[in-house]
């Protein structure tokens, strides 16, 4: 009995923050998008508790059948999910133990009290969950710091995904459709058009391998051994091991993955970002193409897009070389 009331909070857990049921994320994104580009000063959590509640109890979402979905908040970390990542797995200062053990609920807090810089929204954002006796027993605040951990990796790959999509409607709009006589300046809108392709196929394969590879695949491991499960010790232990092996795999862990990983995840990021300046040069090229076509403004559009395409070409090879 207590193993079946365990296995179902774990399954719980893993439907919030391992997105099993991601339709309550998208639609959460989709209405907290504008929200996410501001600084967590200037953002009311009240406001996005009530998004996040809308999610994930619309009547359209599996989660609105969740017996805990009432037990999830979000909640603000006070660092970057890479640069806390960044320390843990470096093991700088008494936060990552020789044994594997991370960050608890509250040694964030006082790691980061002397924040460099205010954090975006989507940098900062997760969710925690409110764990009930005698429940409280068996899941500890450290088990919950790994289920953020991943949480937030996957929130900021569906952001990602959210922008590129957006980017994609944006150059089927009439500004970008239209045929332009310059064959230079259709070359370079190609080449963007690609290179959005690409970041938004590594988008989805990433999530693809990391929920369905990973996640899921570790998932059944966890669910053959709570079925053999004798004692609560042993319970414990193996749902820690689960989840560790989780963030191995993820490559949230490992020096040698982590890095690639956070540059190629950067690059996507600020390319999506630089979409209102690539509107911007396209309509200053259809306003006066003679003055855009000098030689000096066509390097520098130039210039851009190939800082962009060697960025994430070069992170995504040294990301796959290490992988392999």
């Amino acid at each position: 009995m207590v193993t079946k009331v365990m296995s179902n909070a774990y399954r719980s857990m893993k439907h919030f923050f391992f997105l099993d049921q991601s339709e309550f994320m998208s639609q959460f994104i989709d209405n907290a998008s504008s929200e996410f580009k501001k600084s967590v000063k200037s953002v009311s959590m009240v406001k996005i508790q009530s998004l996040l509640y809308m999610a994930i109890t619309n009547p359209a979402s599996p989660t609105s059948l969740d017996p805990h979905k009432d037990d999830l908040r979000a909640t603000m970390a006070t660092s970057g999910l890479f640069e806390w990542l960044g320390k843990i797995v470096n093991r700088q200062g008494s936060e990552a133990q020789e044994d594997g053990t991370f960050l608890g609920a509250g040694d964030e807090t006082k790691q980061n009290e002397k924040g460099k810089k205010d954090l975006l929204l989507i940098e900062a954002l997760s969710i925690d969950f409110d764990v009930k006796f005698p429940l409280s027993l068996v899941i500890s605040r450290k088990a919950i710091t790994r289920y953020q951990l991943v949480f937030r990796f996957l929130l900021n790959l569906k952001y990602l995904e959210s922008l590129l999509t957006s980017m994609w409607m944006e150059h089927r709009q009439v500004l970008w459709r239209t045929r332009l006589e310059a064959p230079d300046m259709e070359r370079w809108k190609r080449r963007i058009y690609n290179l959005r392709a690409q970041m938004l196929q590594w988008v989805q394969q990433m999530l693809t391998f990391t929920t369905q590879d990973v996640l899921e695949a570790n998932w059944k491991r966890l669910e053959a051994k709570l079925a053999k499960v004798q004692t609560v010790d042993q319970l414990i232990q193996d749902h820690v091991d689960y989840l560790d092996v989780c963030l191995k795999e993820c490559m949230l862990t490992t020096d040698r993955l982590l890095p690639p990983l956070m540059k190629t995840i950067g690059t996507v990021l600020q390319f999506a970002q630089y979409q209102p300046s690539l509107n911007r040069t396209m309509q200053k090229y259809l306003a006066d193409p003679r003055a855009e076509g000098e030689i000096s403004k066509v390097n520098a559009r130039w210039n851009v897009l190939d800082k962009f395409e060697s960025h994430f070409t070069h992170n995504v090879v040294t990301q796959y070389d290490t992988m392999s």
